[in-house]
């Protein structure tokens, strides 16, 4: 696979010129704040659009670690994802796709990415979208979106709150890897589960250590989630605090611990 820092170098053929054109959009601007997700043509295209529509991988990731948003939409209402899908571009797909892009976006025509992909007979596209699609439930998808008031909406017509995906994480570990404080509440006022573990072992109070949530590890330590757990990795939310160097998590959790040794002892 060509790397990004090995674009540059190649020779103008037809098949990279795009290749190179992004390359060259986001070193000759000396990346600017924000240059590299501004629409660059009359479509409305960002370079992630343009990436995501000729597979260039590395380039995906760069833009995404840089601060990309992925679901910025052209003029046809087309996210990076619709475009990758459009063409084909399994390996863009997947980059998206665990950068956490939505499946569920619609563009102009009320077409989402699957739609295209079937439209344009990309069966690897829908193969790889559909698997995607069954590791959540509706409510995984509104809180890994941060849509409280869908979110709200399915709770209240009994969605399961402690319903978990293929690698086991509840809906609460979505909200509190983002530190989503609204969502957060939202989902423990209605019995989510604090200690819940995924296949790695982790509650979401070690997502949101791990992320530097502060207000959503004061809000889960309220609901009663332990502080003690280990993961697979024999790994407390205390050594992810620590590890990420954030001294306001620490400081909390080792306050949580000190009660948590007193308190007994001062019960009648």
């Amino acid at each position: 696979m060509v790397t990004f820092d090995k674009l540059v170098t190649l020779p103008p053929t037809r098949s990279n010129q795009k290749s190179l054109y992004l390359k060259r959009n986001l070193v000759n601007k000396d990346l600017q704040p924000n240059y590299q997700f501004q629409k660059i043509n009359a479509s409305d295209k960002t370079l992630l659009h343009i990436a995501a529509a000729n597979g260039h991988v590395a380039i995906i990731e760069y833009l995404i670690n840089k601060g990309a948003k992925l679901d910025v939409k052209d003029k046809k209402g087309r996210t990076p994802m619709h475009r990758a899908a459009e063409k084909g571009q399994d390996d863009a797909v997947k980059v998206l796709l665990q950068a956490g892009a939505y499946i569920y976006s619609l563009d102009k025509e009320a077409k989402t990415p699957l739609h295209l992909a079937a439209q344009t007979h990309h069966t690897h596209i829908l193969k790889r979208i559909l698997k995607e699609e069954a590791r959540f439930t509706p409510l995984h998808v509104a809180s890994q979106r941060g849509n409280v008031d869908v979110a709200q909406q399915l709770l209240n017509y009994k969605a399961n709150v402690n319903a978990k995906d293929k690698q086991s994480k509840t809906p609460l570990h979505l909200a509190a890897e983002k530190g989503d404080h609204a969502m957060v509440e939202l989902l423990l006022s209605f019995n989510a589960d604090p200690n819940a573990m995924d296949k790695e072992k982790k509650t979401p109070l070690h997502t949101a250590a791990m992320g530097g949530h502060l207000n959503t590890v004061k809000v889960l330590l309220a609901q009663k989630a332990r502080f003690g757990i280990k993961d697979m990795d024999g790994c407390t939310p205390m050594h992810y605090a620590t590890i990420k160097g954030n001294a306001e998590i620490v400081q909390i959790l080792l306050t949580n611990q000190i009660r948590s040794h007193v308190l007994p002892d001062n019960d009648p």
